[in-house]
């Protein structure tokens, strides 16, 4: 009873997100913060569907996924919450996780998302990197709103869900301090940050752990550059990683 009784209380989680294009590629990677009781992900692996080629870790509960990367160089990848945090309801039509493998499989994902039915989905935001644009679509359980990002500019995303506006901030400010000490940063670099950034501090550090309750379980990075994506994914719980490539075309 007490740990069903505190799954329920604990929102919905998900996650921290960077991106960065440099010399070295477009480099994007996302830690996921989640329940523990939840099942544990699968590690990425390939789905084929004629010419489209999709590569991400699975959700081990409802099977879908929070990163996605797709063999034209794309990117999705989902974070619980959009503007401000929201009170969930009890039931919803499909699980998030679901919209991103669907999505994907259309020429442009980010019009494939702007035509998705998502009456009775609870609030996200979606990040698409498509055609070397980046958007951030933040959907508010009544309408989705859509803001086009520079790639010149480094970003850094965290789920209002889990972090108020003054840890958000905090987090932007670490970002920025790595950035000046990393003028041009590697994938590994990136990782690295998603490692140790605000290291020490459980509550909202990147690496973050509540009580054992809700905790990182994973990192994931990609990095794309010429014709090549490198997937990275770490199960920071079982303490294993992968890295895989998807060639692109």
């Amino acid at each position: 009873l007490w740990c069903s009784s505190l799954y329920n209380k604990i929102q919905a989680a998900m996650c921290t997100v960077s991106f960065v294009a440099n010399a070295n590629g477009v480099i994007i990677t996302s830690n996921r913060d989640e329940k523990k009781l939840r099942l544990p992900a699968l590690p990425p692996k390939e789905f084929i569907n004629g010419n489209v080629h999709l590569m991400y870790p699975v959700d081990g509960h409802a099977g879908g996924t929070w990163f996605i990367i797709k063999n034209d160089g794309s990117v999705g990848i989902l974070l619980n919450g959009a503007i401000a945090a929201h009170a969930p309801k009890s039931n919803y039509r499909i699980s998030r996780g679901k919209i991103l493998p669907e999505i994907f499989l259309q020429k442009n994902p980010l019009v494939a998302l702007q035509n998705f039915d998502l009456s009775n989905v609870e609030n996200c935001t979606i990040l698409i990197y498509y055609n070397n644009q980046l958007h951030a679509c933040r959907w508010n359980g009544e309408q989705l709103f859509v803001e086009a990002l520079s790639i010149n500019q480094a970003h850094i995303f965290s789920s209002v869900t889990l972090y108020n506006n003054s840890m958000i901030e905090e987090r932007e400010n670490w970002f920025s301090s790595w950035l000046a000490d990393n003028l041009e940063p590697t994938q590994q670099d990136c990782i690295a940050f998603h490692e140790n950034g605000g290291k020490g501090n459980d509550h909202y550090g990147l690496q973050m752990n509540r009580e054992n309750a809700l905790l990182t379980v994973s990192v994931t990075s990609v990095k794309i550059k010429d014709n090549n994506a490198i997937l990275f994914y770490k199960d920071c719980v079982a303490n294993t990683t992968t890295t895989q490539q998807m060639v692109l075309n």
